[in-house]
């Protein structure tokens, strides 16, 4: 093979390249809005516990004392988040969440008042990304605050369920 050949080859290989972005997710949204749960705060903080344990999420940390509770799950869908466009060759398109994508939930619960507790809710969601001719990065997606209202909506139900057991003083015989 000639010079030529080889120069022709080596532009084809740069230009083939330079047609693939690594995806890049718009900014992150700003924290949500704190939702106000009419319960008391340790009834609030025994349900969020309730709902971690039943959508399956690892506690990876809590502390009641500051009201934080760090949740890990598996698997997202692009319903749920928002991981950014990779280029290809047809044109730009949304990076899929891989089988090794992961969630991690923060749980936030203040005391609102005697018989009122706020509760907050933030995702992270990350995935393995790939593009072609680029080395795999981890792909921190931007969340579409799906899965955060859901979890708000089961603590704020669980939390209802919720009942302080009842003192009954001992009846004289």
């Amino acid at each position: 093979m000639t010079t030529i050949g080889y120069c022709a080859i080596g532009l084809f290989a740069l230009a083939a390249a330079g047609c693939f972005h690594a995806a890049v997710a718009p900014r992150q949204a700003p924290a949500p809005e704190r939702d106000s749960i009419p319960a008391p705060y340790d009834e609030v903080w025994d349900a969020t516990l309730q709902v971690v344990k039943k959508n399956e999420l690892k506690v990876q940390a809590q502390d009641p004392v500051h009201g934080i509770v760090e949740a890990q799950g598996r698997h997202f869908t692009l319903e749920d988040a928002d991981c950014g466009l990779v280029g290809t060759p047809l044109g730009k398109v949304p990076v899929e969440p891989t089988d090794e994508a992961t969630t991690v939930f923060n749980f936030y619960l203040a005391p609102d008042g005697p018989e009122a507790t706020k509760v907050s809710v933030q995702a992270t969601f990350s995935t393995p990304g790939n593009a072609p001719f680029h080395p795999t990065t981890n792909m921190n997606c931007i969340s579409k605050g799906r899965q955060e209202a859901r979890l708000l909506k089961e603590i704020s139900q669980a939390a209802q369920r919720q009942r302080r057991p009842v003192f009954k003083p001992p009846q004289a015989q």
